[in-house]
């Protein structure tokens, strides 16, 4: 380990959960990592294992609620720590003093659960009707909506439009390396301007905005179409235009006890970005259990795009299945090659090559699992899941030939 550096793993399981599996171009497994890190002395600082293991994380096995966010607040802690110790040592705040304010903020968005849960209803509703669900905002708030709606493909098999997020100047607020990257394809258009000009919105879709107001544009072909219009707001807001309007009070008060209001000016934008990566992970969540994609906290429709995805495929056909792993790699690959009989060259190809086939495919995993316990081919199983309007109707129906 360079002596620079520092390990933290923010765990999100047991460690009997791990995998001792060889990950390509590289010499450990991730089990031997976790591992190294169990060695070192609790006061070396040479490497830290959080392990909250209560959290949303559970819930469908999304790492991207505890882990995502356990991330965001360390390296936000981290960094405002270290630069408040610099340049304003005399307010000496403490990573503990910002963990608090978190939690202040995590509670202030419990306060207005049941608001939330309306929209997760109508988000869901929407998913099932076939519409889409459409971020809107002006800043880094906004860039929270990019990230989520990114997140639901890989987690949910969700397609490109399921959920999507707009922010204002496109790639002049995001600020990213590349520059404007519009030209590489319509889902690569994330600005108002682009919403405006791409698309159509209709009477099955939502539109959420995020502490900002609706351009005059959008909101006006939003109602024109009859596209419902939501708000997360942190304002205090009079209108008609939002049919669910969700009020966060900042708390202001209580932040300042512990922080002062300077620092509390500093930071508020951090804090108002956790309370709204929290609402809009619960948005997409809710909206896909509602809408069949998972089945007994599973997400049944991952999408496999990469070796992590790959791996827990195989574990979600071995554990409702109840099949081997061989059995269930098998499927796996027959399902992502199309085909009855999986050939010795397609097995004896890099997990990589089989990610590659994958991740541009549709129901890959209720494919294999409705082939594999009915016992019919590929093509057979895509007709009797294509009868069935949700997944998880479908993989009940086909679970009955193994109960």
């Amino acid at each position: 380990m360079n002596d620079y550096f520092i390990e933290i793993y923010p765990n999100c399981s047991y460690f009997s959960f791990y995998r001792n599996i060889k990950i390509e171009n590289w010499d450990k497994t991730f089990l031997q990592v976790v591992n190294r890190l169990k060695t070192f002395p609790s006061k070396s600082r040479r490497g830290y294992i959080i392990n909250p293991i209560i959290g949303p994380d559970p819930i469908t096995g999304s790492s991207r609620m505890k882990c995502g966010t356990a991330t965001k607040l360390l390296l936000e802690t981290i960094c405002l720590t270290g630069l408040l110790d610099m340049y304003h040592s005399e307010e000496n705040i403490q990573p503990s003093d910002l963990m608090r304010c978190y939690n202040i903020v995590n509670k202030a968005v419990y306060k207005v659960k049941q608001e939330l849960c309306r929209i997760v209803e109508k988000a869901g509703q929407c998913l099932r009707s076939g519409g889409n669900i459409y971020y809107i905002g002006d800043d880094s708030l906004a860039i929270m909506g990019l990230i989520d709606a990114s997140e639901c493909p890989p987690t949910y098999g969700a397609t490109l439009d399921d959920v999507r997020g707009f922010v204002a100047n496109g790639y002049k607020t995001l600020q990213n390396v590349e520059g404007d990257l519009s030209h590489l394809g319509e889902h690569f258009r994330i600005s108002h301007d682009n919403f405006c000009t791409d698309i159509s919105p209709t009477d099955r879709d939502i539109l959420i905005a995020i502490n900002c107001d609706i351009p005059p544009a959008i909101s006006t072909k939003c109602t024109k179409n009859g596209c419902r219009m939501m708000l997360i707001t942190f304002k205090k807001v009079e209108g008609k235009d939002f049919t669910h309007p969700l009020y966060i009070e900042d708390p202001t008060t209580e932040i300042d006890e512990l922080i002062g209001p300077e620092t509390r000016k500093i930071a508020s934008q951090m804090f108002r970005e956790i309370a709204v990566k929290c609402c809009l992970n619960a948005i997409s969540t809710g909206a896909h259990i509602l809408k069949g994609k998972v089945y007994r906290n599973i997400m049944i429709d991952v999408k496999v795009s990469n070796n992590k995805l790959f791996h827990r495929a195989v574990g979600i056909l071995e554990k409702l299945g109840q099949m081997s792993k061989t059995k269930a790699m098998d499927y796996l690959l027959r399902s992502i090659y199309n085909t009855d009989e999986v050939s010795e060259a397609m097995n004896s190809r890099p997990i990589t090559q089989h990610i590659a086939a994958a991740t541009e495919l549709e129901k890959v995993v209720p494919v294999a699992l409705v082939a594999a316990v009915t016992n019919t081919s590929i093509a057979d199983a895509k007709v009797a899941l294509s009868k069935h309007s949700v997944i998880r109707t479908a993989i009940v129906q086909a679970l009955k030939n193994i109960s």
